[in-house]
């Protein structure tokens, strides 16, 4: 079987890098992130980066990290995985913070304009600081304003309703998604933002009892 394995906004596959992944899958595939199309809606983007997994039809699971969660959750809707777990994500657009509803509220979309997100300006402002903590920007790598303009509007955007059986790992101390909003199955304690690679230990024994469990 498969683990299809998506990281966070503007992040790649280093995130992961010292997860120790499960033995049970036949092969890790990371889906990196597309440059979204023009006001491309979320479904549409999330068919393209879905591609790979929606023309095949054998069995498969789905692990996501921060905004990645957003997508493999999406993903879930389109091709139901055997399981699907995100870490330092939300289940549904109640888990919002304080920050985020602010954003949405003061219509973020039409008056953050792309120049704003260029490298130079883009840890500047209270909320790029939010969205983007300082320890995380070592494995920020897609930097392109259009994407990352487009990103942040969908997850203001992003309404949707709590998927049961999506496994959710989430930080003690974690700014972005802050667990007391949620009610997932685990927390680390002391974990930040950047869990899965702080804790990699930790995550990792939680990915192997979860899904050697299911496989």
């Amino acid at each position: 079987m498969k683990l299809y394995v998506i990281s966070g906004l503007g992040a790649d596959r280093k995130v992961f890098e010292n997860i120790v992944f499960p033995s049970c899958f036949s092969e890790i595939i990371y889906l990196d992130w597309l440059m979204p199309l023009p006001e491309e809606p979320l479904n549409t983007y999330v068919m393209r980066l879905a591609e790979p997994i929606l023309k095949e039809e054998e069995k498969f699971c789905l692990l996501s990290y921060s905004f990645g969660g957003i997508m493999v959750q999406e993903i879930h809707k389109l091709r139901k995985a055997e399981k699907t777990i995100i870490l330092g994500s939300i289940k549904s657009h109640k888990e919002k913070t304080w920050a985020f509803l602010i954003a949405k509220k003061l219509r973020f979309s039409s008056v953050f304009a792309e120049k704003y997100l260029h490298e130079d300006n883009l840890f500047n402002s209270k909320f790029s600081h939010h969205i983007f903590p300082p320890k995380l920007r070592n494995y920020f790598t897609v930097k392109d304003p259009q994407y990352l303009k487009w990103s942040i509007i969908r997850i203001l955007e992003w309404e949707f309703e709590e998927i049961p059986e999506v496994v959710q790992v989430m930080g003690e101390k974690d700014l972005v998604f802050p667990p007391k909003k949620s009610n997932p199955q685990y927390i680390i304690p002391k974990a930040t933002h950047l869990f899965p690679v702080t804790k990699s230990k930790e995550v990792s024994e939680i990915l192997n009892k979860e899904f050697e469990e299911k496989i």
